[in-house]
């Protein structure tokens, strides 16, 4: 029931007609859900919405593949189009690992994380669930020492010829589920007075700059050396 609520709250809009909102659901249940944005779209629903009103390109998502790109031509009736590589190459399933030796608790990854796959609180370790990673990468840009590294998993877990595998499409259930309530919790917070969830306010806590980069700097040089 939870992940039915969460996913009417994505697609409730008055101003998109019945059949609109059914055809984004189908199209959306069709996307790998790792949220990575490399279809240039706040993620997979935010580009579901833009296939059927923008007449968004099939062939934007590099999670996907050929595979999700067949599924959704035999969806809406299109021709099969090749990925559009500009926008990243397909990978096998994949998911991150926090070299935790180097890992200075800066919290940049956690609040980049669009699943929630990141535990661990400020100036102490940080680690990835591994279970409910999607290996979206979007932690690995904001993270300072480059400690965050990319582990593949077994590439018949996604060999799928039209659409996605059994194993992607139960990883993909559960990623939605966690992206939606993220967003709701986020949405949620603009409608009170304070906004800021307790890792924001952390990281907007006074620091000194020359402490934090002597940190920075410390475990970048401990980094190098391994």
């Amino acid at each position: 029931m939870f992940f039915c609520l969460m996913t009417n709250l994505s697609v409730s809009n008055p101003s998109l007609t019945s059949t609109e909102q059914s055809l984004i659901h189908q199209i959306d249940e069709l996307l790998p859900q790792t949220q990575c944005e490399k279809c240039e779209y706040k993620g997979c629903f935010a580009y579901a919405k833009a296939i059927v009103t923008e007449s968004a390109p099939i062939n934007r998502c590099p999670p996907g593949g050929d595979a999700v790109i067949a599924s959704l031509s035999q969806l809406l009736n299109t021709p099969i189009i090749a990925l559009n590589s500009a926008l990243g190459e397909y990978k096998p399933p994949q998911v991150v690992r926090i070299e935790e030796d180097f890992c200075i608790g800066c919290m940049k990854c956690i609040i980049a994380c669009p699943v929630e796959a990141i535990v661990g609180a400020r100036r102490l370790m940080h680690t990835v669930i591994k279970e409910e990673c999607t290996g979206c990468e979007l932690c690995i840009p904001p993270c300072p020492l480059n400690c965050i590294v990319i582990e593949p998993l077994n590439p018949q877990l996604g060999e799928a010829s039209i659409g996605l595998s059994d194993w992607e499409k139960t990883r993909a259930a559960k990623s939605r589920m966690r992206f939606n309530a993220k967003k709701s919790r986020e949405n949620a917070r603009n409608n009170i007075t304070d906004t800021q969830p307790p890792q924001e306010k952390a990281l907007a806590d006074p620091v000194s700059k020359s402490s934090m980069l002597d940190l920075i700097n410390l475990a970048r040089k401990e980094f190098n050396e391994k």
